[in-house]
């Protein structure tokens, strides 16, 4: 069973030399993130007052996401003093770009769509890039398992916060001000985090021991890993839906960004315990548990009749969120070459965005075709079914990786 650690704490970890500051502007610039969805979808309804319109936008800023494992490719080879500046340059001009569109009037739809993509291009792996610098920092594996968890947690309280802020802000003045903001904190955060003294140890360009036109995925490995993470997303999808609906049926639609929220707390609430813990069975148990809490909670959530009873259920399910990533991050890292960290941490994220957005496409039909309970069905089914891939196809390929700590 796991146990409390004597490794390094949190409070330590922020003391490391260099890791404030890095970490400190990567949080500017993933709040950018956590505000970016709802402004941009606001600022695009105002302005064209279509919710077709606005969806579509949003769906294209989020699809060319699949292109973020060859940025991260080029922060690997080139370091990422000479590739984040420009992506962050680029990513905030094209929201500013929608601003100026929004106040001049602009009602063109494409122009909208244009400039989500173009921003969707150029959006910077932040995550992944902090990710190798705490790997760089703190190389001793029980303590970057803690800055793992660390960072998780403290991710999920941003992108639990950022829709908030985004009310706040259009109470006072509107969505492009939001929009606005998320650019300016995008641009600060990004170039802060790449010139960050933490940062210097990765801003020399590096070479693979062997170049391939796929990267990190010719591990077969690491393939395997993305499989099993892209299940975990196509469960918290369904969830995600199927949460709006029950608070829309019960009347409650306000209550979609609570529950949701309570989800996030728990996540991080679960990634600060498990980085204080030592671990010392198998890596595949730890995910099989992980997927099968996941499946339990999203069983539970389906037959749980009031929404204060789905709220605490949703948090105890949050709390195998971020270890799932922690773990499927530090399995990357044992995967790939130094040279390949940031692209391989970024194939998880983009394996669990595809994922959830497949959970949420397929959510949507269910709630229309049944019931707002069949997704969380659905979703427990994807979580015993990504438990049975890591028991059949991970088991040996993980545990040599990582193994049992003694």
């Amino acid at each position: 069973m796991p146990r409390p650690s004597t490794a390094v704490g949190y409070r330590a970890l922020l003391l490391v030399p260099g890791v404030a500051r890095a970490f400190a502007a990567a949080s500017l610039a993933r709040l950018s993130y956590a505000i970016v969805a709802l402004a941009f979808l606001l600022t695009t309804l105002r302005a064209t007052g279509s919710y077709a319109v606005a969806g579509l936008a949003l769906g294209a800023f989020g699809a060319v996401g699949v292109v973020a494992p060859l940025k991260s490719r080029l922060v690997d080879r080139r370091g990422p003093r000479r590739v984040l500046p420009a992506l962050a340059a680029a990513y905030a001009t094209a929201l500013l770009a929608t601003v100026a569109a929004a106040y001049a009037k602009v009602g063109e739809p494409a122009v909208y769509v244009a400039a989500a993509l173009a921003a969707g291009l150029a959006a910077p792996p932040v995550g992944p890039s902090m990710r190798a610098i705490w790997a760089e920092l703190v190389p001793e594996p029980d303590g970057r398992q803690r800055a793992y968890a660390l960072d998780a947690a403290v991710e999920e309280v941003l992108f639990a916060g950022g829709p908030a802020l985004v009310g706040v802000i259009v109470m006072w003045s509107d969505a492009a001000a939001a929009l606005t903001l998320s650019a300016a904190l995008a641009l600060a955060g990004t170039v802060g985090l790449a010139f960050s003294p933490a940062a210097g140890a990765r801003a020399r360009p590096t070479s693979p021991a062997r170049s391939s036109l796929v990267g990190p995925l010719r591990s077969r490995d690491l393939r395997t890993l993305v499989g099993a993470v892209m299940g975990f997303g196509l469960g918290l999808g369904q969830v995600e839906v199927a949460v709006a609906a029950r608070a829309e049926q019960a009347g409650q639609p306000g209550a979609t960004g609570y529950l949701l929220a309570g989800l996030a707390a728990g996540s991080a609430v679960g990634g600060l315990v498990w980085g204080r813990l030592t671990h010392r069975r198998r890596t595949s148990t730890y995910l099989i548990g992980l997927a099968l809490v996941l499946a339990a909670g999203s069983a539970g959530a389906a037959v749980m009749p009031a929404l204060p009873g789905l709220g605490a259920v949703l948090f105890a399910m949050g709390a195998a969120v971020a270890p799932t990533l922690v773990i499927a991050w530090l399995v990357a890292d044992r995967l790939v070459p130094d040279a390949e960290r940031v692209e391989a941490g970024t194939w998880i994220n983009t394996a669990s965005n595809i994922g959830t957005s497949l959970g949420t496409a397929l959510a949507g039909f269910a709630v229309e075709r049944a019931s707002a309970a069949t997704p969380l069905l659905l979703g427990a089914g994807a979580f015993a079914l990504t438990a049975a891939f890591v028991a059949v196809a991970g088991r040996r390929r993980f545990d040599q990786v990582l193994g049992a700590r003694r």
